[in-house]
């Protein structure tokens, strides 16, 4: 346990601290805490004693502070046991807990009244059919008294089933009922602890006055994340976007009333960079003695065509799947009045502070804030990617304010139905960004293969060559009463290997570029009601004596995953045979 105590004083008062927790900094893994209390100190060095904090704090981040006119010269730590537990929160959740219990014996009480019920019915329905047989042995029927039966009989077992089904539906809404109560009351078993932290802070004061005393620390089981919504006007151009700060904590401790920060620091990763180590090329071997030693990097580099690493491979697929995750679009609504969060900019980092004071339990629920609300006139445009989707896709691209984003979802609305979500990529102070607003209906695009041939080519004595030919054709249509501009993307093969040859052909009349990625893109101006047709060629040489596929680097990587943990168990196996 640390201590830090400046020098030893003879004759020290002591005092309890009665603390409320005033401040709080909540960072994206952590929060700091801090508590004040207002103690009268009549001079001379006095020991203020800060009861029953959470025994999760961070020890080496306690820090403490008074008021002007005294010193602090000392701080110490120590660990104690309280028997103070949340017994009043606890007994509410089972008190709550219980009234649903006896609702669920109310019902089933009623379930067994109807069971008898209709066992009744068809006992008696037995009897009845017993004593019909030996009147028709009797020649004595009474039809009438049978219809009677039958239908009070029909009408009877026709209401017991309704009331099973309605009694069904009243006893699972009961159970999700009971399954949250059950939840809160874990958690909070879960975050009740007896045992507690003490803090004693040693203060020196040369004459008797009220001071102002805080203590500060840091305490896991707390974290915050970005949340946004877009609420999009196209008749007027418009976009408002609403920054949130969704909080979430179970310290064991409620913070009630208190000033919230949310930062952007990270205090989890390390501040300082990582030490280099040298990295060589060597001639790629699948044996042992080639293979890098434990710890160490190797680089495999080919004379192959757009061979890409790893971590290459790694971006790649962010890229795509940002691109690909969309949503639908929203409209225009009324527009709130709201009360954001000022920020503040330090050294290494972007501090929120929320103006409003916020309460926020100890309960692992969300809780969330407004950092901001901002308008943008961004440009609209569509996107779209044939290859998996025959939607077009709303995006809207503007230049950001001077408040840093943070990567989070995207929730977007018309008027007051939430209609979709995406998601938003990080931000930076005044950088350009887009944001996907999800799927528009009207904007339609039709991929098919419209060609597909094999043959040789080369005479009989020649080696030649296999030849593989596709034609593809992406129908586009607006059905819009406004011109729009259209991305279309399409995927375009790459060779891997000097050996295999791949010539690509735009046979449309609007002009297709090709990226280092291996996409296709044509930007197309679609009037209302307009439609356009884009056709490519894609033609493959390759070896005969070769067989080729078509793969994509989402697969290599996944491929190269597999391979790995199939490794990992092949050597956990070994390892456990020498065993």
């Amino acid at each position: 346990v640390p201590v830090f105590v400046a020098y030893p004083q003879q004759g020290k008062k002591s005092t309890n601290a009665t603390s409320k927790i005033t401040d709080v900094v909540v960072y994206p893994d952590r929060a700091r805490v801090t508590r004040t209390a207002s103690v009268g100190l009549d001079g001379g060095v006095t020991d203020v004693v800060f009861k029953d904090l959470p025994a999760t704090l961070i020890e080496n981040s306690i820090r403490a502070e008074a008021s002007a006119g005294t010193k602090v010269v000392g701080i110490e730590l120590k660990r104690a046991y309280s028997a103070e537990t949340k017994d009043a929160d606890i007994k509410q959740l089972e008190e709550k807990i219980q009234a649903v219990n006896d609702k669920k014996l109310v019902l089933n009480d009623q379930q067994n009244i109807i069971q008898n019920t209709e066992q009744f019915l068809t006992s008696l329905r037995s009897q009845y059919d017993e004593k019909v047989s030996k009147e028709l042995l009797g020649t004595k029927l009474d039809v009438d008294g049978i219809a009677k039966l039958i239908e009070i009989t029909e009408k009877t077992l026709s209401d017991s089933a309704a009331k099973r089904r309605s009694i069904g539906v009243s006893q699972r809404e009961l159970q999700k009922e009971l399954n949250v109560l059950q939840q809160q009351l874990n958690e909070i078993y879960r975050s009740r602890s007896a045992e507690t932290k003490m803090v004693t802070v040693t203060i020196d004061s040369k004459q008797g006055a009220e001071v102002s005393v805080k203590v500060s620390y840091v305490i896991w089981n707390a974290y915050w994340h970005p949340l946004y919504d877009a609420r999009t006007s196209l008749n007027s151009k418009s976009l408002e976007l609403i920054y949130y700060g969704v909080v979430t904590q179970n310290t064991g401790e409620d913070w009630k009333d208190v000033n919230l920060t949310l930062s952007t620091a990270q205090p989890s990763l390390s501040g300082q960079p990582a030490e280099l180590t040298a990295r060589f090329v060597d001639f790629y071997s699948d044996t042992a003695n080639n293979a890098p030693a434990e710890g160490g990097n190797k680089i495999i580099i080919s004379s192959e065509k757009y061979k890409r690493t790893s971590e290459e491979t790694k971006s790649r697929i962010a890229d795509e799947e940002d691109r690909i995750e969309l949503a639908s679009r929203g409209a225009d609504l009324p527009t709130p009045l709201y009360e954001t969060a000022s920020v503040e900019e330090k050294a290494t980092s972007v501090f929120f502070n929320v103006k409003k004071q916020e309460t926020i339990l100890s309960n692992n629920q969300p809780h969330k804030t407004i950092i901001g609300v901002d308008s943008f006139k961004p440009n609209f445009e569509y996107e779209a990617v044939p290859v998996s989707s025959p939607h077009g896709y709303l995006k809207a691209s503007m230049a950001n304010n001077d408040k840093p984003r943070l990567a989070g979802e995207l929730n977007i609305f018309t008027d007051d139905d939430f209609v979709g979500a995406s998601r938003l990529k990080t931000v930076a102070p005044t950088q350009p960004f887009s944001a996907y607003l999800g799927v528009d209906e009207s904007v339609r695009c039709t991929r098919k293969e419209v060609k597909q041939e094999r043959g040789s080519t080369g005479g009989f004595f020649s080696s030649g060559k296999e030849r593989q030919t596709h034609a593809y054709s992406i129908k586009l249509a607006n059905f819009k009463k406004e011109t729009i501009k259209l991305t279309v993307s399409e995927p375009a093969p790459l060779t891997r290997h000097e050996d295999i040859e791949i010539k690509i052909v735009n046979t449309s009349s609007v002009e297709c570029k090709r990226t280092e990625e291996g996409f296709l893109k044509w930007v197309v101006e679609l009037k209302p009601g307009e439609e356009k047709e884009l056709t490519y060629d894609i033609e493959i040489l390759y070896p005969k004596d070769k067989a080729i596929y078509f793969g994509t680097l989402m697969q290599e990587e996944f491929n190269r995953v597999q391979q790995k943990m199939s490794d990992l168990n092949q050597d956990a196996r070994q390892l456990e045979n020498r065993k």
